[in-house]
């Protein structure tokens, strides 16, 4: 689910969000739903985090590589 208030035409990354949490889960073995609701609450904790800044908190917290989970965000 998209961040609220935060367009997609205005920031890619928001585009990426679902894919970025399928990807999470299957690496992580932890349910997409698990993520999403995850997610959900620390974008709620932290107030002006974005979605997708949250699911990359959470891949940090699973010990996943970053690279890969940084360079999709870049711009091209």
């Amino acid at each position: 689910e998209p961040t609220p208030g935060v367009s997609t035409e205005t920031d890619p990354r928001a585009r990426k969000e679902k894919r970025l949490a399928k990807f999470i889960s299957k690496q992580s073995g932890i349910e997409y739903d698990e993520i999403t609701r995850r997610a959900q609450r620390k974008v709620k904790a932290l107030r002006y985090c974005t979605t997708w800044l949250a699911l990359c908190l959470i891949s940090r917290e699973q010990n996943l590589e970053m690279s890969s989970i940084i360079d999709s965000f870049a711009s091209r």
